[in-house]
């Protein structure tokens, strides 16, 4: 679990502290002349009822904020500085020899949503705590932790990758990089921007041609997650470039515009495949029908997601569950069965019109905005009307966890069975979005449980 970067320095943090030292001093004077010291004593121990009480309360809610704040940024400028984060995941991974999977997450808690919040307010040209920073400093650490160790991890996933990647080969770490991505049988990652004002599809362009020469070393990939914060319309081997995986058996494409014949051409080249997820996948040019009647006729998959496609450019949409996945989901054997008789069914709660960025808008400076802890963050407190439990299999799937292999089939249908609602793939209308009934339909079609 990975905390924000405070790349500011200490100084902005302080004087904002000894800002509000001043004004709850002030306001502290100015209650106890109108009310008597008890007054001032007892809005500690009672909800104020006029508004220079209430003032002094959030003041001092303010306050209390910001010296947790400067004391964590102290504590992280001396774990930084003095590399012990390496050291203890150094430690952790000669201690763990059996360790597989490396997984990144957020990590975000109320004080650190208010900090956000207020400095938007106070001084919107101050740089406030970095998820980027964040993730490359944790990226270096890892690397270096995992050369160190000798720790041989074979699963990267991470879920905010937000990293300014350099293009040369003579990148420090790259050697570390080479080697893990030499071993890697499990790769999800998330791109994001942590700026959100970015083109999306220049950020993965840059990306894309750093990771060329390592996506080429990773022949032993049994599962790949892609998945974008908002809409790419790149070309798929832009990002791929043409990589075959013989033992790949799970891929999976998130917010991505694509052409049908990209898409085939991409499961066909996959000999091991047994489950996709396209997901808010969206088709610039072919029909979906070309891509289902691929999937039918040419391979022979146990389980498919069509969660939320369409056609045209991919909407904006609500960030997704990015926690509390379940091991069981990077089950990598080779068991296919199931003893399960109902795979679950897709949750569409996801609202294509809404925003995705999960980022905190500026509130009014009222007294509630600092009284209340109750305040959220889309990334790490989704609503769970929202909550995407795409396969049934537990109550916070992730966006792109793997499938577990007893994920069953859809339901049993004759060899030569042809559904009537076949025809919906020769009738499809213009519209952007496919509707929840009929993407259903299609995966049962595409992926009939065979005989």
């Amino acid at each position: 679990m990975i905390p924000q970067f405070h790349v500011g320095g200490l100084e902005y943090l302080q004087r904002c502290l000894h800002k509000q030292e001043r004004i709850s001093a002030g306001l502290c004077q100015t209650t106890q002349h109108q009310g008597g010291p008890s007054r001032a004593e007892s809005l500690l121990r009672g909800r104020p009822t006029d508004d220079n009480s209430l003032n002094l309360r959030r003041s001092q809610n303010i306050e209390k904020m910001l010296k947790s704040a400067l004391d964590q940024a102290i504590d992280q400028m001396l774990i930084v500085d003095e590399g012990l984060d390496v050291e203890s995941l150094e430690l952790a991974f000669r201690m763990f020899t059996n360790l597989e999977r490396i997984r990144i997450l957020k990590r975000m808690d109320d004080n650190d949503r208010r900090l956000k919040r207020y400095i938007m307010r106070d001084d919107p040209t101050q740089q406030p705590p970095s998820w980027q920073y964040a993730c490359e400093h944790t990226i270096r650490s890892l690397l270096e932790a995992v050369v160190r160790s000798k720790s041989q991890v074979s699963q990267f996933d991470c879920r905010f990758l937000d990293v300014r990647m350099p293009a040369s080969p003579a990148y420090p770490m790259q050697p570390a990089l080479t080697a893990l991505f030499g071993r890697l049988t499990g790769l999800l990652l998330r791109v994001v921007d942590d700026e959100h004002n970015n083109d999306m599809n220049e950020k993965v362009a840059h990306f894309s041609r750093y990771s060329k020469p390592l996506l080429a070393r990773t022949k032993d990939l049994v599962g790949l997650d892609v998945a974008f914060e908002r809409g790419v319309s790149l070309k798929l081997e832009s990002v791929l470039h043409h990589t075959s995986w013989e033992k790949l058996r799970y891929v999976g494409l998130h917010m991505w515009s694509l052409d049908s014949d990209e898409i085939t051409g991409l499961l066909g080249r996959l000999p091991s495949l047994k489950s996709v997820r396209l997901r808010y996948v969206y088709l610039k040019e072919g029909r979906w029908k070309s891509v289902l009647v691929f999937v039918r006729r040419s391979l022979r998959l146990n389980w498919i997601s069509l969660f939320g496609i369409g056609y045209g450019f991919c909407p904006r949409v609500l960030n997704y569950i990015e926690e509390d996945d379940s091991d069981e989901d990077y089950g990598f054997n080779d068991n296919e069965g199931s003893s399960s008789e109902d795979s679950g069914d897709e949750d569409d709660t996801d609202d294509p019109n809404l925003d995705s960025d999960g980022g905190d808008a500026p509130h009014d400076d009222s007294a509630a905005d600092e009284e209340s802890d109750e305040s959220t963050d889309s990334d790490d407190h989704p609503d769970n009307g929202n909550i995407d439990n795409e396969d049934g299999h537990g109550e916070a799937q992730s966006t792109y966890s793997l499938p577990p292999n007893d994920i069953p089939s859809s339901p049993e249908l004759p060899h030569n069975y042809e559904p009537y609602w076949e025809e919906d793939l020769d009738d499809e209308s213009d519209s952007e979005i496919i509707g929840k009934e009929k993407w259903r339909r299609w995966e049962e079609w595409a992926v009939p449980k065979r005989a």
